[in-house]
């Protein structure tokens, strides 16, 4: 029997990475558009069974 374990990780460092964090994720040129998306809601929207 295996057991996935799943879990979501964040932070309240109260400094920004950049004056809009969105910002950030969106112009890393190292990520690509679905790793974009799943930072920015689709995993969290998943795990927790939101549509």
């Amino acid at each position: 029997m295996s057991t996935r374990r799943q879990f979501i990780m964040g932070t309240d460092y109260p400094f920004p990475w950049q004056d809009q964090a969105v910002d950030h994720i969106l112009n890393t040129p190292s990520l690509s558009d679905a790793e974009r998306a799943a930072i920015l809601g689709e995993t969290a929207a998943r795990l927790l069974g939101i549509k």
